[in-house]
């Protein structure tokens, strides 16, 4: 039963380049702009340096090394103006098995020092498919926050690791989200999984109520199936990040970004990565499977680590209003 609660105060910040996270952060904060009682802050994530969408070829990969290493870049200072809110969504995509640079930005900002502290923190992760990397980042930085974070919702491109390699990787380059050839399917979130994500906002609007004047101080989101992760994708994403980390390295000492010094190692980068994604990832989810036997315990304790704090079950779904 609901309680008689003040007005809450909900801070949402994310950084979207194409849109698709704005179309997904619209969808979960929708049941709440409905609600009087329910103060939503919209805040976009400014960096002083603008990321063009699409992107160029080198500029693309150019970022890379910064990302892996969160060399964070300036951002302009937000405008929301409390420094304490009941709840903050952070929006994110995932950038080389990393936040992006602008949510690395944010991160480190003086502004998050004050407003993030002892405040319960959901995140929003829309990407490709890989994110497990990219989220320990950010848990690691809420927790130098001393943030506490209750909730993790993840939206990813169903098309599968190869093709939506291709179809994503086209669209970040040129821009065109339409099926490739007719036969490939459009890349990005599905519609209809951003349309049904506005149950999330749905089940925080009713935790809101049902705390009353009390902090949040658990998962919200449990039972309600916010992520899934796919097994067979954790060691080629923990083995792509170390190799990340060595590449990102080299081209670190390199020359510093937007140098033309790094465009040879930038190019030989690229085509490792593509070879990379083609032929080892397959090969190293064959060889997970033919050993799952013997791995299966292990599996299931990453598998639980990494879907928490929300978790893959979906047992609230069938009592869930939205």
């Amino acid at each position: 039963m609901s309680v008689k609660m003040k007005k809450k105060n909900v801070l949402v910040l994310y950084y979207s380049q194409s849109g698709q996270l704005e179309r997904l952060v619209e969808s979960v904060t929708s049941p709440l702009l409905e609600d009087s009682q329910i103060e939503i802050t919209l805040e976009q994530i400014s960096p002083t340096e603008q990321f063009d969408f699409p992107w160029s070829f080198f500029n693309f990969f150019d970022a890379f090394p910064e990302c892996v290493y969160m060399d964070a870049p300036p951002i302009n200072q937000p405008s929301a103006e409390q420094s304490k809110y009941d709840l903050i969504i952070l929006a994110y995509q995932v950038w080389f098995l990393s936040p992006s640079l602008p949510t690395t930005g944010l991160l480190d900002s003086d502004f998050a020092k004050n407003v993030f502290k002892d405040t319960p923190v959901i995140t929003l992760i829309g990407c490709r498919n890989m994110w497990l990397m990219a989220q320990e980042k950010v848990k690691n930085k809420l927790n130098d926050l001393k943030a506490r974070h209750i909730d993790n919702v993840v939206l990813i491109d169903r098309g599968g690791s190869l093709i939506n390699f291709i179809t994503v990787t086209r669209w970040l380059l040129t821009g065109k989200k339409d099926k490739l050839f007719g036969v490939f399917p459009e890349p990005g979130i599905s519609d209809k999984d951003i349309k049904d994500a506005s149950r999330f906002g749905t089940v925080i609007k009713k935790a809101l109520h049902e705390i009353g004047d009390n902090p949040i101080s658990e998962s919200i989101l449990a039972g309600y199936k916010a992520v899934t992760v796919e097994e067979e994708l954790i060691f080629s994403e923990k083995t792509g990040y170390r190799m990340f980390r060595v590449w990102g390295k080299i081209l670190r000492k390199v020359a510093p970004r937007k140098s033309s010094k790094r465009y040879p190692f930038i190019i030989a980068f690229a085509v490792y990565l593509t070879l990379a994604i083609i032929l080892i990832v397959p090969i190293s989810i064959l060889i997970r499977k033919i050993l799952s036997p013997f791995t299966k315990e292990k599996i299931a304790k990453e598998k639980k680590y990494y879907e928490a704090p929300s978790g893959g079950d979906d047992f609230n779904l069938i009592n869930n209003d939205g």
